[in-house]
């Protein structure tokens, strides 16, 4: 049974007074796209390739604002299996989003999880949404793209855990806009503040 995201979250983009994506601040230019794969493993190949794995590792890290999430290899089928979506063509867009996410969302799931939904804003129709599973440290779980009105559907829950989301809260709430443009060297742990693996400065903006 696959789990759902429960109804009735703590909060969302409206009820905070945020805009639709498609009024975003802060859009950020959209990566090129991939050629996608003619077969489910041609899509895996495509997503090992991009994601950075070698020949002898089963996993990668990112370093996000909320800590180091992992891609590991035996995750990435199902992120590619409904073929008509040929997902592995916007994973420059997963990979921008968990390392410059306009917001990050704490969703809690009626199999009594939580995993966190990562919100991608870029310049043209196509956003971004990345889910990152909490369960055995943080796992890049799956990748869907769409137009804002779809992704506005999951703009949803609480705040993410560790020092940079409650930065973000604090200089809300004293009715402040909060930036944070900074070269992260390595991956975090959730409760320091890092944007890694960009070869240029990132801004991000907007989070819960």
């Amino acid at each position: 049974m696959i789990a759902k995201a429960k109804p009735n979250q703590p909060s969302s983009w409206k009820t905070l007074g945020r805009n639709d994506l498609r009024a975003a601040d802060d859009r950020r230019p959209a990566p090129d796209l991939v050629h996608g794969g003619e077969t489910h493993e041609e899509a895996i190949a495509i997503l090992v390739e991009r994601l950075g794995f070698r020949a002898d590792t089963d996993m990668v890290e990112f370093a996000s604002p909320c800590g180091t999430i992992t891609a590991h290899r035996n995750n990435l089928p199902h992120i590619v299996e409904k073929r008509q979506d040929a997902r592995e063509r916007y994973v420059q867009f997963a990979i921008d989003t968990m390392t410059n996410p306009l917001e990050v969302w704490r969703i809690e799931y009626d199999d009594e999880t939580f995993r966190q939904a990562y919100i991608g804003a870029f310049v043209g129709k196509t956003q971004m949404l990345v889910i990152v599973s909490q369960e055995g440290g943080q796992q890049l779980w799956n990748f869907m793209h769409g137009e804002a009105k779809a992704i506005n559907k999951h703009r949803h829950g609480g705040s993410c855990p560790g020092a940079w989301c409650k930065k973000r809260q604090q200089k809300r709430s004293a009715g402040h806009r909060l930036r944070f443009g900074r070269r992260a060297s390595q991956a975090a742990s959730a409760d320091r503040l890092t944007l890694g693996l960009s070869p240029t400065s990132a801004s991000v903006s907007s989070v819960m």
